[in-house]
Order: structure tokens, then C-alpha cells, then sequence
């Protein structure tokens, strides 16, 4: 399992399962059914998202960006439409709460810082929540990937954009010369029944071969409470085997809820994605690790 982050984390409970409906008489497994685990047949699956290409070389899940896009091989910032007034969050700092205990962080002193996050909302007709991450190019800092969820008039929506690979998972010569491919990074989200922020450290694990396979794995799982301590959600982890197929990848099997997720950057510096359940919606950036390439500090 993979350690490389620091978790904050008090011992795992089993959640009751919140709005799901009572116990008795009901089926044996349903979506409902939130503190299961093992694993759940795919049609109790919410169906994966889909990924789609903005401009030439954007690849997208959900909603595009108000503020970014891509062009080249990086984001760079567009008009913010008139009426959208862009505010910080002061209920508490929740991105403060993921850095401490969710984002990657070097052995060095100074070395790498390759995601940062932000929490807010903006106004335009509606309030809407905000909460997020960027991947960046280890190289270049340049940003490579987004990922966030919003809620607005009581709806959660996970969303993640990046710049499309220049190849094929499978066919980058970077990966062709490994046996196995690791990522790791954090997941923000929305709890379903009361939408409070969650995060969780994001592991995912790849074979190469013939058909690339692998899993995902949440640890560290809770919500994150307004003193800033973290409550176990879900008993703490969640476990999913995904299935590779060009650039992008979903579940195949395992925990309740469905992944969804792309490679990003032109040689897939990053992975980003999003994680449908019926307990909460999260979204996630990752990157590799276990890598020899240097690396940059990225920007707050």
C-alpha cells in the first residue's frame, strides 16, 4: 500500500449508511448500502463519466472551467465573465487542511510542493462552492491538470480537465520501459447528505502488459470538520480495480461507486479524475512517484 503521504486519521469507523433508507426487508446490496465493502457488481454502479476534448488537445470530465484553459501544453487564464465575482471562503480554511494532510511532500527540505489547492465560491445569480487542486509538469511547473467539485442549488459536481497526452498510455515510451506504473495524489469532495468537505490520499497502481489493469485506492477517507481535525468517512478506505483503455481509465470491480479518471500532460505527468459514490462525490489529481526525473517546486 502506498505511503509515501502523511495521514492524519483516528481510528476507522463503520458509517451508518446516511439517507439510505432503513434495514428491514430491504435487498441484500444496494448503492444505499454505504459502509459495504467487497466487491459490488457493476450494473449497482453509477455509470462511468464522460471524457470529452475541449479545443484541440483539452481532455474534460464535467464542467469546464470558468477561469482556465488549455492551450499548448499548459492553462492559461481567460476573461472571467462580467457578473462573476470571485470570493475566499472564510468559514475555515479547508485547503489548509488538505495540504497538511493529504498533498505530497518531498524528503528534502525544499523539495517538491506539485499540487496546490483552493476553496471558495463565487457569485453569479447563484452561490456556488468550490473546492480543488492543480497537477503540475514536474519539469516546467507549468499547470497540466484540474480537479475540483462545486455545489450549487444542492447539487455536487465533480470536474477535472488536462492537457491531452501526446500518445496513448500504453505507447509512451516512459511507461514501455517500466513493469509497473504508481500515482499518487488526494481527492477533495462533498459528503451527499449534509455536503460537507471531504479528502482522502489517492494511491493508484498499474500493470503493464498486454491490457493495462490495476487499482485505485482511497486511505484516509473523512471529512474534514470546522476545528480542522479529520473524522474517518466510510471506515477510512476505499478499494476499486480499474481498467486502462487508450488514455483513460474506470472501475472494473471491487467497493461501491464508480471511477472515472484520464492521463494528463504529453507524457502523462499526471492523473485526474473523479469518484462517483452514493455517500459522497469526489474528485482527485496524481502524479508518479517512485520516479528518477527531477523535479521543480510548484507555485502556491
Amino acid at each position: 500500500m502506498f505511503n509515501r503521504f502523511a495521514i492524519t486519521t483516528a481510528i476507522a469507523f463503520a458509517l451508518a449508511a446516511c439517507g439510505g433508507g432503513g434495514s428491514g426487508g430491504s435487498p441484500k446490496t444496494t448503492m444505499n448500502d454505504e459502509s459495504k465493502t467487497g466487491n459490488t457488481p457493476m450494473a449497482e454502479r453509477p455509470a462511468p463519466q464522460a471524457v470529452r476534448t475541449l479545443g484541440e488537445n483539452e481532455l474534460l470530465i464535467g464542467r469546464a472551467s470558468r477561469s482556465q484553459h488549455v492551450v499548448g501544453s499548459e492553462y492559461i487564464r481567460k476573461p472571467i465573465p462580467a457578473g462573476v465575482t470571485w470570493v475566499t471562503a472564510t468559514e475555515y480554511r479547508v485547503y489548509d487542511v488538505v495540504n497538511r494532510s493529504y498533498s505530497p511532500q518531498a524528503a528534502e527540505e525544499d523539495g517538491l510542493l506539485s499540487q496546490s489547492f483552493y476553496y471558495g465560491h463565487w457569485s453569479d445569480r447563484n452561490m456556488m462552492l468550490y473546492f480543488g487542486g492543480w497537477q503540475y509538469d514536474p519539469l516546467t511547473i507549468r499547470r497540466i491538470a484540474r480537479f475540483n467539485v462545486s455545489l450549487g442549488n444542492d447539487e455536487i459536481i465533480g470536474s477535472v480537465s488536462g492537457v491531452q497526452p501526446l500518445t496513448k498510455f500504453a505507447d509512451s515510451p516512459r511507461i514501455q520501459s517500466q513493469k509497473m506504473v504508481n500515482y499518487g495524489g488526494t481527492l477533495v469532495g462533498f459528503t451527499t447528505s449534509n455536503k460537507q468537505p471531504l479528502g482522502a490520499e489517492v494511491s493508484i497502481q498499474l500493470n503493464l502488459g498486454n491490457d493495462v489493469t490495476g487499482t485505485f485506492d482511497l486511505a484516509g477517507l473523512s471529512t474534514i470538520e470546522r476545528d480542522g481535525s479529520l473524522k474517518p468517512f466510510l471506515g477510512g478506505n476505499l478499494h476499486h480495480d480499474i481498467a486502462v483503455t487508450g488514455n483513460t481509465f474506470t472501475t472494473t470491480g471491487g467497493d461501491p461507486g464508480t471511477v472515472t479518471g484520464f492521463f494528463a500532460g504529453e507524457t502523462h505527468q499526471a492523473a485526474a479524475g473523479t469518484v462517483q459514490h452514493s455517500a459522497f462525490t469526489g474528485a482527485f489529481g496524481a502524479e508518479p512517484f517512485g520516479s528518477s526525473e527531477p523535479t521543480a517546486r510548484a507555485p502556491n
